[in-house]
């Protein structure tokens, strides 16, 4: 019933992807982190999350993932927008993920801000350059926002399903 391993090869393109135009040097290899399990999380500095529903942390995996933002970690959300199959194929599941992401934010970082971030924010402008933000797969434009504690972006909660582009190689 989990649906957090949708299109797997959507982040393996956008690794190969990555390897071909930066110097970011991403071993073609899809991990699995369980948040679970604290030992774990700290062999990635960068944790990808997407699903169509909402995410349902328990409070034990809240207080890992608080540890490993803090401790210099990088979380990206990503709100895979396609009929949910727990709620019937025709069926839109009006960015649950996000909203519940948000709320599942602040349960990890009570003193860091979620705010949408400019477009003259770095993000926009460090590989490509995106003038009017992230392109638009599907689902409905929310923008990119940063969960910003102390002057740092520790996480990207993106509404946009960017993966939907990666998996079909847009």
């Amino acid at each position: 019933e989990d649906d957090w391993s949708v299109h797997p090869n959507g982040d393996l393109n956008l690794i190969d992807h990555l390897n071909l135009q930066t110097s970011v040097n991403l071993a073609s290899k899809w991990n699995v982190a369980d948040v679970a399990k604290p030992g774990e999380l700290k062999n990635y500095p960068f944790l990808f999350m997407h699903a169509e529903v909402p995410p349902d942390f328990a409070d034990a995996e809240r207080a890992n993932l608080r540890e490993y933002l803090l401790r210099g970690g990088f979380l990206f959300a990503e709100d895979c927008v396609i009929g949910n199959r727990r709620m019937g194929e025709n069926s839109r599941n009006d960015h649950l993920f996000r909203r519940m992401a948000e709320v599942e934010f602040a349960k990890i970082l009570p003193e860091a801000k979620l705010e949408r971030l400019p477009f003259d924010h770095p993000v926009f402008h460090t590989v490509y350059d995106f003038n009017k933000g992230l392109p638009h797969m599907q689902g409905t434009p929310h923008g990119l926002h940063g969960l910003i504690l102390n002057g740092r972006v520790v996480a990207l909660l993106s509404p946009s399903d960017l993966h939907c582009g990666w998996t079909n190689g847009d």
